[in-house]
């Protein structure tokens, strides 16, 4: 290996060409991450929309799921019971019952009704909602189902 010395010029340079990458590599995140909103380009804003609009890991805020029926820790005497609820329209619900489950479609209010049966004692219900962007929510219910009529 010898040992090779840079002159003054041959410096300058090498530093000169890195700065400059450097700062064209920090303007053009700089264009990214501002969604392309530089004075040059405002005059056709259809031509400077990103594809980037935030964070995957965020989920929407419209998206939720509200379950009407039933309440959490209750005692019912019947063996079956009506699961009923609101979420984001056309989403897929999957309700299960002590890990046996079942599947449905929200209508296109984003409500939602089944009657599901029950075992005897403690049932746990796991109702998770998938709307069409693959993004999820889930509720648990915690039912007690007596045989014995008090």
């Amino acid at each position: 290996m010898t040992n090779r010395q840079l002159s003054a010029k041959q410096f300058l340079i090498s530093h000169t060409i890195i700065f400059i990458a450097g700062l064209a590599f920090l303007g053009g995140m700089h264009l990214i991450l501002n969604d392309g909103k530089l004075p040059c380009c405002q005059k056709n804003p259809a031509q400077t929309k990103w594809a980037l609009q935030g964070p995957v890991t965020t989920l929407p805020v419209s998206f939720n799921l509200e379950i009407n029926n039933p309440d959490d820790d209750i005692v019912i005497f019947e063996n079956t019971i009506s699961v009923s609820g609101k979420t984001a329209p056309n989403s897929t619900v999957i309700i299960s019952v002590n890990d046996n489950g079942t599947g449905l479609q929200a209508n296109n209010k984003g409500e939602f009704s089944k009657v599901i049966d029950l075992t005897g004692g403690l049932n746990t219900l796991t109702i998770t909602a998938f709307d069409p962007s693959g993004n999820s929510k889930t509720e648990v219910r915690t039912i007690y189902y007596s045989e014995e009529k008090l």
